[in-house]
């Protein structure tokens, strides 16, 4: 099946696939990382505020203890007048223990006999303190019933939202006869949650883009390698086998450049199969052929000359019924190798059919085609084939067409064949480059 055909029966991207196998849990990721440090750092800040409230109120109450040693208690002056008193001083406006603690902490701070607020540092727009206010009764009720400090998120005075805390405040006898409440306006508190967490956002969100980036890199390139591999394969698949891989590929050490580095390595086992004679390793006709037309090309491109020849080793059949066909064999391996090292740098030879050879020289005219041929014959008349305790020796014989970058293969080959037949019928074992009586 071609490659085409199996490549429409899946239409699937391996890119996309790739995206979505990594960035769609990436994101998911991150959203769940966001929303959980969200909540984790909201009520990690709550508790802070709590906790900062709480020491604050302790601190306070220790401050007025130092101070004014004895219980809190009332002075009624007259029926619409009290006087909050603390071991039998009154206290009643005097704010510099409790405005220096706002002044250090910023936090509000309030003093409650039962639930009717007797001193604070809250103010209203016109700077009148909030004292002879009523505490929420909710707030009341349950420090009557249960005395022990509570954490609000949501008290309202004059208007602006709290985060509170207030604590009991006890007599010698240990009865709840107040409260101690600190505070902090919600809108700061919320304004520095909200901060934070977009801080927090924006940074995640960065290290998700920066992932995402790296792993769209990643995929990419990764991608880009498979579809080398694939174009590689594409073009095996058209038997064009003289197509290298990206060296991009062959350099990866990971198992893509296996992949890579196997594909070349079948490339070159099917170039063998395909190309090449499997007894004597030079290019088989099919192979060759094209190979002539690309020779050709390229002489007729850069104006340079190439030449055609044809080759037939003499008396060829009598090697096989004198020595036998495995002998034959060895005759064919020994000529092959000596055509190749004679061609080497000076083009290429073709096994054209059984004992027959074709030669391209690349950049040779006639005359110097000739001259390489005869070195090469000079080489197989003093070879010596030894099988079987019998020495075999042989020789050929050559045609040269006449070097013609324009003139059409076919005609070419036919000229050097009618050569090489000239030499067959007069005496063999030579190079004819000129029939008698033809120019050249």
């Amino acid at each position: 099946m071609k490659i085409e055909k199996m490549r429409r029966k899946g239409q699937g991207s391996l890119y996309n696939s790739f995206m979505r196998m990594t960035l769609l849990p990436l994101i998911a990721l991150g959203v769940v990382i966001i929303l959980y440090s969200t909540i984790a750092f909201s009520k990690g800040m709550q508790s802070q505020v709590q906790q900062d409230l709480q020491d604050v109120g302790a601190a306070a109450l220790i401050a007025y203890d130092v101070a004014y040693p004895g219980d809190y208690d009332v002075l009624v002056k007259d029926e619409d007048k009290m006087a909050l008193t603390k071991g039998g001083k009154v206290i009643s406006g005097e704010y510099h223990i409790m405005d220096r603690f706002k002044e250090d902490t910023g936090v509000d701070i309030s003093i409650f006999f039962y639930d009717v607020r007797m001193l604070t540092t809250i103010m209203d727009e016109n700077a009148n303190r909030y004292i002879g206010t009523a505490a929420h009764l909710l707030i009341s009720k349950k420090m009557w019933n249960e005395p022990e400090a509570c954490f609000y998120d949501n008290v309202e005075v004059g208007n602006q939202d709290y985060y509170a805390y207030y604590g009991p405040i006890l007599n010698q006898k240990g009865e709840c006869i107040g409260m101690i409440a600190t505070a902090t306006p919600a809108g700061e508190v919320k304004s520095m949650i909200y901060g934070t967490v977009i801080r927090n956002i924006i940074i995640a969100l960065i290290a998700l883009v920066i992932t995402a980036l790296i792993m769209i890199k990643f995929s990419t390139q990764t991608v880009m390698v498979i579809k080398r591999i694939m174009e590689l394969l594409r073009e095996m698949d058209r038997e064009n086998l003289a197509t290298e891989i990206d060296p991009v590929v062959l350099k990866r050490d990971d198992e893509l450049g296996d992949i890579g580095r196997f594909t070349m390595h079948v490339q070159n086992s099917l170039r063998k199969v395909i190309e090449r004679d499997p007894l004597t390793g030079l290019y088989n006709r099919r192979a060759g052929s094209k190979k002539i037309d690309a020779a050709r090309e390229k002489a007729e491109k850069n104006e340079k000359p190439y030449t055609i020849a044809m080759g037939d080793i003499d008396f060829f059949k009598k090697v096989n019924d004198t020595y036998g066909h495995e002998a034959g064999d060895i005759v064919l391996k020994t000529v092959a190798s000596i055509l190749t090292e004679g061609m080497t740098g000076r083009g290429f030879v073709i096994r054209w059919g059984g004992e027959e050879f074709l030669f391209v020289f690349e950049r040779k005219d006639t005359p110097t085609a000739a001259v390489i041929l005869e070195d090469i014959l000079h080489r197989i008349r003093e070879t010596v084939v030894e099988y079987n305790d019998q020495e075999i020796r042989f020789t050929m014989s050559f045609g040269v067409a006449v070097c013609d970058v324009k003139g059409l293969v076919g005609e070419q080959i036919n000229e050097a064949d009618e050569k090489l037949y000239y030499a067959k019928e007069h005496g063999r074992n030579q190079v004819v480059m000129q029939i008698p009586g033809e120019e050249i």
